[in-house]
C-alpha cells in the first residue's frame, strides 16, 4: 500500500493560526458583497412595485372615467387633459394604441382616454432617480464597510507582525546576553581553578573585556531604542574635530580591534573636518557599525574608514569586505527589529535594533545614515552624513 503522509496537529494549528484570519476576512468581504447586492436588488424591487402600483392606479382610474364618459350620450367628451384628473387625457382613437388607451364605449368609440406622457415620464424619472440613489447608497455602504474591514485587517496583521518581531527580538536578546556571560564565566572559572602566569592570562582577560564591551553596547542599544520609541531621547550637537574623534574612538576600542585590519583615511590636516554632532550619539553609531563589521565581515574582518566632503556635509564612510547584501534591501535593514535573516551566516546573531537606532540618531543630529552594497559577497559601506561647522 502507498504510504500516507501524516500531518501533525501542531503543524495544522500553526497553519490555521497563520492563515485563518486571511480566510476569515476573505469570507467577510464575499458575504458583505452578497449582502449589499441583495439589499440593493430588494430595494429596487420595492421601488419598482411602488411605481407599478401608481401606474396601475392611474389605469384603473382611466377605465372608470372611460366607462362613465362613454355612457353619456348627450355630452361629447372634450379633447385634452381631464380637469378632474391631470394624469389622464382624452385623445382621438388611433389604430395600434395598445393597452395604454381605453376606448369610450358605447357612444364615443372614436374617443380614447389614456395616461398622459408627462405622468409616465414622471414615473420613469422617479424610478431611475430612486434606483440611482439606491445604487449609490449601496456602493457607499459597501465602500465604508470595506474600508473598515481593511483597516481592521491591517491592524490585526500589524499586531501579529509586531508580536512575532518582538518574540524574535527577545529571543535574540536572550542569546546576546547569554553569550558574553558564558565567556566571562569561563574566564573566571579558569582563573579560579588554575594558576596562570601573566602571559597566559592576558588573552583570557582580553576575551573577557571584549565580552564586557559587547554587553555594554547591547545594554546601551536597548535603553536608547526604548527612549527613541518614546520620543524622549534628545541630542546635543556641538563642534567636533572628526579626525581626532575617530582616532580616540579606535583607541578606546582597541581590545575589540585587536588582530583586525583597520585602514583609516581621514581629512588631511590642511582640510580639517569639523562637524556638528553629539559625541555620545556618534559613538553609539560607530559602535553599532563596528559591531556589524566584526560580525559580518568574514573570518578575518577588514575595515576601511574614510571621509569625504561634499558641499556643507561631511560623509564618513565605514566599509567592510564581508558578505554584503542585496542592494534592494538597503532600506529594510534600518527598520526596527528587522534583520536580513536569510542573508546572515550561521551562528551570527543580533538584536535588529543597531542600524535603526543609528539612523535615528544621525537624523536627529541633522545628518543621515545610508547603506551601499553591490551585492552579496562584495562587502558593505555605511555612510554617516554630518553637517560641517
Amino acid at each position: 500500500m502507498p504510504s500516507r503522509k501524516r500531518v501533525t496537529p501542531g503543524v495544522m494549528t500553526t497553519a490555521m493560526s497563520r492563515y485563518g484570519y486571511h480566510a476569515l476576512f476573505g469570507v467577510s468581504i464575499v458575504a458583505l458583497l452578497a449582502l449589499v447586492l441583495w439589499w440593493g436588488m430588494f430595494i429596487r424591487g420595492a421601488i419598482a412595485n411602488e411605481l407599478g402600483a401608481l401606474y396601475d392606479n392611474a389605469m384603473a382610474t382611466a377605465k372608470s372615467h372611460a366607462l362613465m364618459m362613454g355612457h353619456q350620450k348627450e355630452v361629447e367628451p372634450p379633447m385634452g387633459v381631464l380637469q378632474r384628473d391631470q394624469r389622464l387625457e382624452v385623445v382621438p382613437c388611433e389604430p395600434g394604441e395598445g393597452p395604454h388607451s381605453i376606448n369610450m364605449q358605447p357612444y364615443w368609440s372614436d374617443h380614447c382616454i389614456r395616461i398622459t406622457k408627462t405622468y409616465i415620464s414622471g414615473i420613469e424619472y422617479r424610478y431611475s432617480r430612486r434606483s440611482f440613489m439606491v445604487m449609490g447608497e449601496s456602493g457607499l455602504l459597501f465602500l465604508v464597510v470595506l474600508i473598515a474591514l481593511f483597516m481592521l485587517y491591517r491592524m490585526i496583521a500589524l499586531e501579529r507582525r509586531s508580536t512575532a518581531e518582538l518574540r524574535e527580538f527577545w529571543s535574540r536578546i536572550t542569546h546576546e546576553i547569554k553569550t558574553p556571560i558564558t565567556g566571562i564565566k569561563a574566564f573566571l572559572q579558569t582563573v579560579r581553578d588554575q594558576q596562570l602566569n601573566r602571559d597566559d592570562m592576558l588573552p583570557l582577560v582580553d576575551m573577557a573585556l571584549r565580552q564586557v564591551e559587547r554587553q555594554e553596547m547591547l545594554t546601551e542599544n536597548i535603553l536608547i531604542g526604548q527612549r527613541i520609541s518614546r520620543q524622549g531621547f534628545g541630542v546635543n550637537p556641538k563642534p567636533i574635530v572628526l579626525t581626532e574623534y575617530i582616532y580616540e574612538f579606535l583607541r578606546a576600542h582597541r581590545v575589540l580591534l585587536m588582530g583586525r585590519t583597520v585602514d583609516v583615511r581621514l581629512c588631511p590636516k590642511s582640510e580639517e573636518c569639523s562637524v556638528m554632532a553629539d559625541p555620545d550619539a556618534l559613538r553609539v553609531i560607530l559602535e553599532n557599525l563596528l559591531d556589524n563589521a566584526l560580525k559580518y565581515g568574514g573570518s578575518d574582518p577588514k575595515i576601511n574608514i574614510a571621509t569625504r566632503r561634499e558641499g556643507d556635509m561631511v560623509h564618513l564612510r565605514f566599509s567592510d569586505y564581508g558578505m554584503g547584501f542585496d542592494p534592494s534591501r538597503a532600506e529594510v535593514m534600518f527598520d526596527a527589529y528587522r534583520r536580513l535573516t536569510e542573508e546572515l551566516p550561521d551562528g551570527q546573531h543580533g538584536t535588529g535594533m543597531g542600524l535603526y537606532i543609528s539612523r535615528q540618531l544621525a537624523r536627529r543630529m541633522g545628518g543621515d545614515l545610508t547603506a551601499v552594497s553591490e551585492g552579496r559577497g562584495t562587502g558593505a559601506t555605511f555612510i554617516i552624513s554630518m553637517p560641517m561647522v
